[in-house]
């Protein structure tokens, strides 16, 4: 009997095999893997998960013969689970680009937060679109994806080979691609805003120099920009969720 065989029963080998990758996706996925999850409770829902998925994870090698043969396997399924888990997670953040653009443009971005989402620091504006997004998603009930994704991953990913590396990096750089246009046609509105407020800034301090115009004019500049937020708030949830929508379903069957 093969060295690992003794140690673990084929069953155990198996849920072990789809608890790494699941582990590991459920560190990165949307909705699922946000930093203001406890650690405890990522973990609880890695298992459960695992047990669920297991039955439906076909093609599961059998227990390595050597620890070598095992260590390859359970770094592929750590591999992949990250690299699926990284490219829905780039999903995430056009949001933050959109944020990071209007900030600039309505003079708040020299105010950072600590992202509770990421646990990171941004722009004020970039954190509070990526919570509002964060709860599009869970109102909109498509947390429900990255679990599917997780589900198909064993049909598009088959267990036990490491993941095309060139793939799922061209995977990335698209998700990133489309994630960073997304963010500036939502913000668009912002940046026309913008030009046509620095071009009438810049006259006016021609036209008055004595004036500090920057200092006077900064409260209307963030007033416009929060009612021009009001106003375009409502399409730009509705695009963003249309386009996490579409991005996971290219990891879908």
């Amino acid at each position: 009997m093969a060295a690992i065989e003794r140690l673990l029963s084929g069953e155990v080998w198996a849920f072990l095999m789809v608890f790494f990758r699941v582990g590991a996706m459920m560190l990165l996925v949307p909705a699922l893997g946000e930093q203001v999850i406890p650690q405890r409770i990522k973990l609880s829902l890695a298992l459960v998960l695992s047990y669920l998925i297991l039955p439906l994870a076909h093609g599961l090698p059998r227990p390595p013969d050597s620890p070598i043969a095992a260590s390859y396997f359970i770094l592929g399924e750590l591999g992949t689970g990250l690299m699926i888990g990284m490219a829905l997670r780039m999903v995430l953040a056009a949001f933050n680009v959109a944020g990071s653009i209007i900030a600039i443009q309505s003079g708040l971005a020299f105010i950072q937060t600590i992202d509770p989402t990421q646990g990171a620091q941004g722009s004020l504006m970039a954190n509070f679109l990526s919570l509002i997004g964060l709860i599009a998603i869970f109102a909109a009930d498509l947390h429900v994806m990255p679990i599917a994704a997780i589900r198909d991953s064993y049909v598009l990913f088959p267990p036990g080979r490491w993941p095309e590396i060139q793939d799922m990096t061209q995977t990335i750089i698209d998700t990133v691609a489309s994630s960073f246009r997304l963010g500036v046609q939502i913000s668009a509105p912002f940046i026309v805003f913008g030009i046509i407020f620095n071009a009438a800034l810049g006259v006016l301090a021609r036209l008055i120099p004595q004036m500090q115009v920057t200092f006077i004019t900064l409260p209307a500049q963030i007033l416009v920009a929060f009612a021009l937020l009001s106003l375009t708030l409502g399409t730009a949830v509705t695009l963003y969720l249309d386009y996490f929508t579409k991005r996971l379903q290219t990891f879908l069957l």
